[in-house]
């Protein structure tokens, strides 16, 4: 459908341009008009009848939109995971979760090496961020490496209606 739209707004300014152009009593400078209209025209083709393009995948990834439905009765728990290095001369540390949550899931926070002076806590839990401070500014620096783990029920997906 937006493609559809695209070539019949494209025929519809082609047309117009015609238009202005057919006139008698236009002047030179109006015809000027068909030079944009030549440079838009070349690389909306290029952009809808070569496939891939590099024009058209920098457009989609600025355009696309993720929608998400609260979950039904049926779904059940997710588990996300992944991995964080604290340390303990630095601020706390953010990590955000691949799909988003219905609610704030359950984050657990594992030593996986590196860190023995210290164990960092979960913070703050949002739906799609979980939060970890490691409580000390000390001296020398001790760098860990964790596993977290965050529990709950995802956020559907909703259907594409594409």
């Amino acid at each position: 459908m937006a493609k559809f739209l695209t070539i019949f707004n494209l025929i519809a300014g082609a047309a117009s341009i015609a238009g202005l152009l057919l006139l008698p009593d236009a002047s030179l400078s109006s015809r000027y008009v068909l030079v944009p209209f030549v440079v838009a025209l070349t690389v909306s083709a290029y952009v809808l009848l070569v496939p891939d393009t590099t024009l058209e995948r920098n457009v989609r990834s600025k355009t696309q939109v993720e929608l998400f439905e609260p979950p039904s009765s049926s779904d059940g728990i997710a588990i996300q995971q992944g991995q964080v290095k604290i340390k303990t001369n630095g601020s706390k540390v953010a990590v955000k979760f691949e799909r988003p949550f219905a609610s704030p899931p359950v984050v657990e926070l594992i030593n996986t090496g590196g860190a023995t002076l210290f164990t960092p806590t979960v913070d703050t839990v949002t739906a799609h961020q979980a939060i970890f401070d490691p409580h000390l500014n000390m001296s020398p620096v001790e760098k860990g490496e964790f596993t977290w783990v965050a529990r709950g029920v995802l956020l559907r997906r909703k259907a594409s209606d594409q």
